[in-house]
Formats: C-alpha cells, sequence, structure tokens
C-alpha cells in the first residue's frame, strides 16, 4: 500500500525537487559569475519542468512525497548524469574500461530507477525520513556553494572599472600615425602556441618544417620571444593596447575591464581613425570575440545556447550525444573544433574582402579540447568532452596531453600556412602578418601558484612577423607582445613609438593583477614533465 503524505506534513519540505533542479544552474554563476541574464532561459526551464513532473507524478501516484521524489531521480538520470560521466570515466577493470556510456548509462538509469520504483518505495519505513534528508542535503549545499562564492568575492572586494582602464602609454603626447599606403594587417593568436625549444625539449616535436616554410614567405621567426603574461586575456589586453597593465587594482579578480580592453583597444581605434575597417572571427572566448566588429564571422554550425546553458548541457545526459558527434554546443570540444576549423577556412577568404582592414583572429588551438587529427577530420575525446582546460586543470597524463597538442598543432600549421599564401597571393599591397602565441604550452602551468609553474614553458611563445623590410629591421629575437604593435606602426605609419623593455609577468588566476616579474625565471628552462 502506497504511503501517502499527511495533510499536516510540512509542505514546504516537498520544495526540494525544485532546488536540486536549480543547483546546477547556481553552481556555475557561483563558479564563473556570468551575467546573471544567461541564467534565467535555463532556470525557466528547469523549473518550469520540475512542477509538471510533480503534478504528473502526484496524478499518477496521489502521494506529493513519492511525487517529489521520483521527479527528483529522473533529474538527477537527465541533469546529472554528465557530472558523474565526468568522475567515473576512468574506471576500469584491468584493461577494460568501464567508464563509458555503453556502461555507465545503463547503470545510471537502472540505479536510480530501481531506488524510484514502487517496490522500493513500498520498503522505506518512513518516507518523510528520505524528504526530510534530501531538503536538508540540498539546502546545506546551495549554502556552502553561497558561502563559497561569497568568501570569493569578499576577498577580491575591489571592483574593476565598467570602462575601460586608464592605460597611458610610455610616451608623451598623443599618437600620430600617417602613410601614403595602408596595407591590410592580420593579427593571428594561435592560442598556447609554444616556442621551437620548448616543443622539442617538452613534445619531442621538431616544429623546423613549419618555420622553414615560414621563413621562404618572408617571415622573421623572434626564436627567443616570450609573452608579457601568462593568461590570454591579460596578454592581448597588453599587446593591443601596446603597454603594460600597471594601471589595473591589484587586489580585484574581475575580468571585465580586460574584456573593455580588448574590444576597444588603443591599436583598434587608430587604425579606425587611420580608415581600417575591423574584420574578426569566433574564438569561442567570449572575451575575446569583437562582436561589434564592421565584419563579424562565425559559425552557426552547433546549438545556439550561452556559456551557461553550453556547460549544463555537458554536465546532462547530453553529453552522450556530445561525445557521439551527434550534438555540438559552443563550450565542448565538438564545437570548439568546428570554431576553430571555420576560422581557419574562413582566413583565405578574408583576404578577398575590400581593404584596408585590421583582421583580429584569436583560435583555441593548439590549446585544448584535443580533438583534431593533423589531417583536420575530428578526433574523439580521449576525455570527456568538457576536457578544455591545461596547466593543473588539465585532463589526462601529460603523454595524453603531448599527443593531443602535436596533432592539433600540425593541423593548425598546415591551416596557417594555406592562409598565409592566400593572403600574400591576393594582396595587392604587400600585407603585415602577425602569427603569435598568446602564452605557451600548459602542461606545468598552475593557475594559481607559480612555484608549482613551468613559467620556461608557459612564457616561451611563437611569434612570426611578415612586415616590410623597414619594419624587419626594427625586429630582434627576443621581442615581445607588448612591442608588437609598436614596431608595426613605427614602420608602416611613420610613429615614434619606440620599445618597452621586454618583460614577463606570472598572476594567478584568482589574482590576474597581482603582478609578479619572472623575466629571469622565464629564460631558465625546466625538466620536462615525466609520464
Amino acid at each position: 500500500m502506497n504511503k501517502k503524505t499527511s495533510p499536516h506534513a510540512n509542505s514546504w519540505l516537498l520544495l526540494y525537487p525544485f532546488l536540486f533542479a536549480v543547483y546546477p544552474v547556481l553552481e556555475l554563476f557561483f563558479k564563473f559569475t556570468p551575467p546573471f541574464g544567461m541564467l534565467t532561459r535555463s532556470l525557466a526551464i528547469v523549473l518550469l519542468f520540475v512542477g509538471l513532473c510533480m503534478i504528473g507524478f502526484y496524478k499518477l501516484e496521489r502521494s506529493w512525497e513519492r511525487a517529489a521524489f521520483v521527479t527528483t531521480l529522473l533529474f538527477f538520470i537527465l541533469l546529472y548524469y554528465g557530472s558523474f560521466y565526468s568522475v567515473a570515466w576512468k574506471w576500469r577493470i584491468g584493461e577494460f574500461r568501464i567508464g563509458r556510456h555503453e556502461i555507465l548509462f545503463p547503470l545510471w538509469v537502472l540505479l536510480l530507477s530501481f531506488l524510484g520504483s514502487r517496490w522500493a518505495w513500498r520498503h522505506f519505513r518512513a518516507p518523510q525520513v528520505i524528504t526530510v534528508f534530501l531538503s536538508v542535503t540540498i539546502v546545506i549545499a546551495m549554502i556552502f556553494s553561497a558561502g563559497r562564492y561569497g568568501v570569493r568575492r569578499l576577498a577580491g572586494a575591489s571592483a574593476l572599472p565598467a570602462q575601460p582602464a586608464v592605460i597611458n602609454l610610455q610616451h608623451e603626447g598623443e599618437v600620430e600615425l600617417a602613410g601614403a599606403t595602408l596595407p591590410d594587417i592580420y593579427y593571428i593568436i594561435p592560442d598556447s602556441y609554444g616556442r621551437a625549444d620548448v616543443l622539442e625539449k617538452f613534445f619531442g616535436f621538431d616544429n623546423a618544417d613549419f618555420l622553414t616554410a615560414l621563413r621562404e614567405r618572408g617571415f622573421y621567426i623572434a626564436d627567443e620571444s616570450r609573452s608579457n603574461y601568462v593568461q590570454t586575456a591579460l596578454s592581448l589586453a597588453s599587446s593591443l593596447n601596446m603597454d603594460y597593465l600597471e594601471a589595473m587594482p591589484v587586489d580585484a579578480g574581475d575580468r571585465i575591464a580586460l574584456e573593455q580592453l580588448i574590444f576597444h583597444s588603443k591599436v583598434r581605434q587608430l587604425l579606425a581613425d587611420m580608415g581600417y575597417h575591423v574584420v574578426a572571427l569566433e574564438s569561442g572566448y567570449p572575451i575575446t570575440e569583437l562582436r561589434d566588429a564592421d565584419v563579424y564571422l562565425h559559425s552557426t554550425d552547433y546549438l545556439n545556447v550561452n556559456a551557461v546553458e553550453g556547460l549544463l548541457l555537458i554536465n546532462s545526459v547530453a553529453v552522450i550525444a556530445m561525445d557521439k558527434g551527434w550534438l555540438s554546443v559552443p563550450v565542448a570540444g565538438r564545437a570548439n573544433f568546428t570554431q576553430v576549423q571555420y576560422a581557419l577556412e574562413q582566413l583565405p577568404e578574408v583576404a578577398q574582402l575590400p581593404g584596408p582592414k585590421f583582421v583580429f583572429m584569436h583560435i583555441v588551438a593548439p590549446h585544448p579540447p584535443f580533438n583534431v587529427m593533423r589531417t583536420g577530420s575530428f578526433m574523439a575525446p580521449l576525455s570527456p568532452d568538457f576536457g578544455s582546460l591545461d596547466g593543473d586543470g588539465r585532463s589526462g597524463p601529460p603523454e595524453v596531453y603531448v599527443s593531443g597538442y602535436i596533432e592539433k598543432l600540425l593541423y593548425t600549421n598546415q591551416m596557417l600556412l594555406t592562409a598565409v599564401d592566400a593572403i600574400l597571393d591576393q594582396s595587392e599591397t604587400p600585407p603585415v602578418i602577425v602569427i603569435q602565441g598568446d602564452h605557451g604550452s600548459g602542461m606545468l602551468w598552475s593557475l594559481n601558484s607559480m612555484a608549482e609553474t613551468c613559467v620556461w614553458e608557459r612564457a616561451a611563445i611563437f611569434n612570426a612577423y611578415y612586415l616590410p623590410a623597414a619594419g624587419l629591421d626594427r625586429l630582434y629575437p627576443t621581442i615581445t607582445p607588448v612591442n608588437t604593435f609598436r614596431v608595426i606602426f613605427d614602420a608602416v605609419f611613420e610613429s615614434n613609438l619606440g620599445t618597452l623593455e621586454d618583460l614577463t609577468y606570472y598572476s594567478s588566476w584568482q589574482r590576474p593583477y597581482q603582478f609578479t616579474d619572472v623575466t629571469t625565471l622565464a629564460d631558465l628552462p625546466c625538466a620536462a614533465p615525466k609520464n
């Protein structure tokens, strides 16, 4: 006989299914702090779905306690499977990997279906205890998440300005550009593209073929180059404003100002004043996507959801469809494959657009996720589809990072050469082309510990320039990104910016503006990681 809810039961306890449904959404907010508007659609959908399920199961069972319990288990099946998979995918019995969807998902469904069965329910001596236990559990979980978020916010209480921070160039007066010819300028940033000596020592990979091919086309390779910062947003905010980020509040943890510095950079402003049109390509990393460019090119070959919704889908049963290649969302490995492929294939076409134009392209390659073979075919993930982090957040051991990185690097090299040839062939005026890593690879990078970071690996970048002869004469092996557009503007537009001292700074992810000068450390090779 089914046990029915007492008319005197605390009905507020039956709200726990709604809390379990919204918890993953709020946890993403607490962890990544996106604009709250990105959460509203997800919250509305899960709350509506819970309400409908509760009503439907009540009509079947005539018990609100049982309806709440079954609804919660259904949500665990649908909304929490991806989280379970991310933990269980490593499970093995000997050489046989049981952490695969074909095994894990049926086990997940069977377990939760058994717990929700009428047979199991009849054997629960006190169903109200289940209600109290689940209610208390989810409330504690939400309080813990909110408290952790609050502590983090209080620790970084300084707020950055919503408008671009004031960064003064290290010279007196305004920057003045002049020039009879206005060459197209291409600024191409392959994320995490490491320097040749690091690739050889850490990856056992010789990048000489690519370097030789570029030199044959007239490129200068700065073979001792370092990044100025070890994080993408910091690096690009600096290079696009031609200066160091000394104006940032050191205790802040917000990146809003970096986004503004990238979107409304000094380089973009000066080129726009000269009559340049801005052409930008999608990166999949919102802080580097110049969506307000004169021409913005992006792929539509994936589900039109925002980043929060994409992460929710990754943590849900939808991860099965993603891993099989049936579904693609912006933050998943398949979408990154699509975005990188699209950008690299569009670059030759961009050369046909009328100029003068400033082309800005940041691609998340050879940075993880490792999802492409050197031939250009999709590579099934070696770890769950959200393995897009490097450093101490990377998925898998060093050998997995090495093999995936090299495959993606070789594909990137091939596509970049094709694009360079198309640009050179279709440019009436010799263009300016910069291919520059924002930072190096990230096998031995720690997000929050300089002591655990191989600064040499993280700071050593690939850096190649195609410039007029007057510009090539100004280049040198150790040039860093902060001086890139200083050299270009002095050589092409008769400015007098000069160059700054080439420095490298480490800062943690939690405190991005607490800079430590690691210039000397960045020149000291580290031991290769052990498998």
